[in-house]
């Protein structure tokens, strides 16, 4: 699938693109690893395939495919600073304005920030801990050496091991704040398609999209409206998705009470 891309947005970075950069994840054992793997798992239905799964909720829900989705989201997300939609009011703050070094550092973030689970496995968000971090940081360190040393210049190289830093111990930074907006904005959209999903099914899959969109929604909705103070990418996602988001609010759905729920 192509995604857009913007003017003012870089491709690449050190002379790679970032599409080069996943292909060399993709083909490798570590891309084959998620390629079998799928998102939200721990909430499908026994009797739904993996491949049932991707068809209903997209290409989001494929583990490896997910890199490039949050690569075309984080795109957007910095044409929205460079370019906020007409509802913005003001000027975007400092915190949301990135050069061109920093938007290749979270556009290269997008592309490789889930390297590690091909080793550690997929931890949903509230799940994972302090010590599930340490080791997906491990890993993705060990895939950077093993992938990329030799290949690349030490400079990127270099670039790629602050990935792990932005992702897990730099999270409160300028660009850990904005990596983490991202990701937010894509639980976002995943939120409204499985509240727009539940209702052309019946049975366990209707109940399991209808939760994931009442647990995202109880999880996330406050995170979602505190961004969207700052990042015109998450205004817009709240503005154009109000309808929905007020629908499952009114639901009150007993997410708790799904199969496969938990706290």
């Amino acid at each position: 699938m192509d995604f857009p891309k913007y003017d003012g947005v870089p491709d690449s970075i050190d002379g790679v693109t970032f599409e080069e950069i996943y292909e060399l994840f993709a083909n490798s054992l570590y891309g084959e690893k998620l390629r079998g793997a799928i998102r939200f798992g721990a909430y499908k239905p026994k009797e739904i395939t993996n491949e049932e799964w991707i068809s209903v909720l997209g290409l989001d829900i494929h583990n490896l495919e997910h890199l490039l989705w949050t690569l075309s989201i984080a795109r957007d997300f910095l044409r929205s600073s460079l370019d906020p939609h007409e509802p913005w009011q003001g000027e975007v703050s400092e915190e949301a304005r990135f050069n061109e070094d920093e938007q290749k550092l979270l556009l290269l973030t997008a592309v490789m920030h889930d390297w590690g689970e091909s080793v550690v496995g997929d931890i949903l968000w509230h799940r994972k801990n302090s010590h599930d971090e340490e080791e997906e940081l491990r890993a993705l360190s060990n895939i950077i050496g093993e992938l990329c040393e030799g290949k690349y210049s030490d400079g990127l190289v270099s670039k790629m091991h602050q990935v792990g830093n932005i992702l897990f111990r730099d999270k409160d930074s300028r660009l850990g704040k904005a990596f983490n907006a991202i990701e937010h904005v894509g639980y976002g959209q995943t939120t409204i398609l499985a509240w727009e999903k539940h209702l052309e099914y019946e049975g366990p899959l209707s109940h399991s999209l209808s939760g994931i969109a009442a647990k995202l929604i109880e999880n996330h909705l406050s995170d979602w409206r505190g961004k969207a103070e700052i990042y015109p990418a998450s205004h817009y996602f709240l503005l154009k998705n109000q309808k929905p988001i007020q629908e499952i609010i009114e639901a009150r759905i007993d997410w708790r009470s799904i199969p496969g729920f938990d706290a």
